[in-house]
């Protein structure tokens, strides 16, 4: 099998960290010339759910922002209304009408005081100016790694680019995230069309907090891209390693369990994992498991 060539975006490294063995299952077997399968298209929760319906549909009226098609407030609740229900039967979920009507409303707030923050007001406000947009999976090369760190809006603005990622759900803060925000001036000096030099370029975060867009400025220069692409390297070093553990043996008998429980609770492949019943026994029976092969390795060595 020829292993397609490594890659590192945001939602690959999120799972390793969470959990080796759920990495393995999405990414370790996957063959070069075939598209990745990605995130499973089934979103876990209607939280899920909901943040990809934002997603969807941002994506949407940038698309028609980009071509000057104005939209109203009732054709924006409309098209999330429909988005939400396509989504509620493609997934099989059922919520109450109360709390999808909750949720849509929800939607279409976050989406509108979007449009109204003070970062995209030139977006949406100003004509002439240079912006365009770009889809998560949109990658470059970078030292012989498929890197996926685009940013969501780009737009010229006093003699720079700035760069902006939207996180329409905040969890808790990562040191991961740092790399994610610097990761994309690494992008952008590998796109065609773009500045090669980081003095070229703003970062910035628009994160949805407690109701409310709150916007952060990323401090970085050519040092810390420098640290950030040292800290990719790692990630895929890890990543080529557990990638070979996974073909060596694709039971994954010997690969990491989940960090936390946490992240059992909404896993695809809970089913066939051995911490199905629970990740603190499942880890003390991989951890006799692990001795009685090391034991068996040694006498193996003994005898010869």
């Amino acid at each position: 099998m020829h292993q397609r060539q490594p890659h590192w975006s945001q939602t690959s490294q999120r799972l390793f960290t969470e959990c080796s063995r759920a990495w393995a299952h999405q990414y370790a077997f996957l063959e070069q010339g075939k598209p990745f399968r990605g995130v499973p298209s089934r979103p876990r929760t209607f939280d899920d759910l909901t943040v990809r319906v934002a997603r969807s549909i941002w994506i949407e009226r940038l698309s028609d922002q980009y071509q000057r098609k104005v939209w109203s407030d009732i054709y924006r609740r409309r098209r999330i209304s429909s988005t939400v229900d396509e989504m509620l039967w493609n997934t099989r979920m059922d919520v109450s009408d109360l709390r999808k009507a909750t949720a849509i409303h929800q939607i279409a707030e976050q989406l509108r005081t979007l449009e109204q923050s003070s970062m995209l007001r030139i977006v949406f406000g100003e004509q002439g100016k240079r912006w365009v947009y770009f889809q998560r999976q949109e990658k470059v090369n970078l030292n012989g790694i498929d890197l996926f760190a685009a940013p969501d809006i780009a737009v010229f603005h006093q003699d720079k680019w700035t760069l902006i990622r939207i996180r329409f759900r905040t969890s808790k803060w990562l040191p991961t995230i740092d790399l994610e925000h610097r990761l994309m001036a690494n992008w952008a000096v590998q796109h065609t069309g773009f500045p090669s030099s980081a003095d070229e370029y703003r970062i910035r975060e628009l994160a949805w907090s407690r109701g409310i867009w709150r916007e952060q400025r990323i401090e970085f220069d050519e040092k810390t891209m420098n640290e950030a692409l040292d800290l990719l390297l790692h990630d895929v070093q890890e990543m080529r390693w557990t990638q070979r553990m996974a073909l060596a043996d694709p039971s994954l008998g010997i690969l990491p369990l989940a960090a936390s429980e946490r992240s059992c609770r909404t896993c695809f492949h809970r089913e066939t994992c051995p911490a199905k019943t629970g990740l603190h026994e499942a880890k003390e029976r991989q951890r006799e498991y692990l001795i009685t092969l090391n034991s068996k390795s040694r006498n193996k060595v003994s005898k010869h």
